[in-house]
This record gives structure tokens, sequence and C-alpha cells, in this order.
């Protein structure tokens, strides 16, 4: 039991969580919301491309 008590502190206690973070201006959270966005969106799209032309590949074996 006590070792849920400790890892929900460590939990609560990490620098990168959003509750403990310093307040910043909208544009650095405009563009902090953005970035990971068009990562996560190219990875995405580009594991699309391969996935289709993988079955446009087997489709015409």
């Amino acid at each position: 039991m006590n070792t849920h008590s400790t890892d929900a502190g460590k939990q609560d206690s990490y620098p990168g969580m959003h509750p403990n973070r310093k307040p910043q201006t909208e544009v650095e959270q405009a563009t902090e919301e953005v970035t990971p966005f068009y990562v996560t969106f190219g990875i995405y799209f580009t594991l699309g491309i391969i996935v289709l032309a993988a079955a446009i590949w087997l489709i015409g074996q």
C-alpha cells in the first residue's frame, strides 16, 4: 500500500506536468500546442503513404 502513495507523489512532482508549470504567454502556448500536432500528423501521414504503397504493390503482384 505504501508503494501506491509514493508513486502518486512522484507523479505529482514531475516538473513536466502542466499544473506545476509557470504561466506562459498565449503565443508560446499556441506554438507549443501546434508543433507536436504537425509532427504527429507528419508521422501518421508518412506511415499512411507507406501502408498505401505496400497495399498497392501487393495488389499489383
